[in-house]
C-alpha cells in the first residue's frame, strides 16, 4: 500500500515552498512568468527534493524565509524576528544559520533580540505541555555518540518505493 500521508506531507511542504517564493518575491515581480521561474528554480533544487523523497521541512522553513523577506523588505525587522525565533523553535534550526549570519553582519540587534524572545515564549509555553523531560531526553538524544537508525529509515516517496520494491539496493538506487 501507498503512505498516503507521505504523500500528503510532500504536497503540503510543496505549497508552502510556493507560499514562501511568492511572499518572498517583490510586488513588482509578481507576474506569471517570473512566479514560474523561481518556482521552477525553486522545485528543482535540493531542499525540496528533500521534501518529496525523505519527508523534510523545507517547506515550512521556505515559507519563514520568504516571509522574513517580506518584512525585511518592508523594514519590520520586528516581524523578522518574531518569524525567525518561530523557525528557529519549529523547524529545522540549523537550515538559518544564514538567516543569523546575515542578521549579525547587518547588525540587526532587534532581529536578534525579538527571534531570542520568540524563542523563549515558544519554549516556555511548550515546556508545561510536552514536559521538561522531552526537552532533557532530545539533547540526549542529540548528543549521544551511538543512536541507532531505524530498520526501515525510508519515509516520503522513498518510502512508497521501498514498500513497493523492498527495501534493498533496488529502493535505495530508486
Amino acid at each position: 500500500p501507498v503512505p498516503l500521508v507521505a504523500v500528503m506531507w510532500a504536497i503540503s511542504q510543496m505549497m508552502l515552498v510556493l507560499a514562501g517564493i511568492i511572499c518572498a518575491l517583490p510586488t513588482r515581480a509578481k507576474n506569471l512568468q517570473v512566479l514560474m521561474g523561481a518556482t521552477a528554480v525553486a522545485f528543482l533544487s535540493v531542499p525540496v527534493a528533500l521534501d518529496v523523497v525523505q519527508n523534510q521541512w523545507a517547506g515550512f522553513d521556505a515559507l519563514g524565509i520568504g516571509l522574513m523577506m517580506m518584512a525585511w523588505r518592508r523594514e519590520h525587522l520586528r516581524g523578522v524576528g518574531i518569524v525567525l525565533g518561530v523557525m528557529l523553535s519549529v523547524g529545522k534550526p540549523h537550515l538559518l544559520l544564514g538567516v543569523i549570519a546575515l542578521s549579525l553582519g547587518r547588525r540587526d540587534t532587534v532581529v536578534l533580540l525579538w527571534a531570542a524572545i520568540t524563542s523563549g515564549v515558544v519554549a516556555l509555553v511548550t515546556a508545561p505541555i510536552v514536559g521538561i523531560s522531552t526537552y532533557w531526553n532530545y539533547v540526549l538524544a542529540v548528543v549521544a555518540t551511538g543512536t541507532s537508525q531505524s530498520p526501515r529509515p525510508y519515509t516520503g516517496i522513498a518510502s512508497t518505493v521501498s514498500t513497493l520494491v523492498g527495501d534493498g539496493f533496488s529502493a535505495s538506487v530508486l
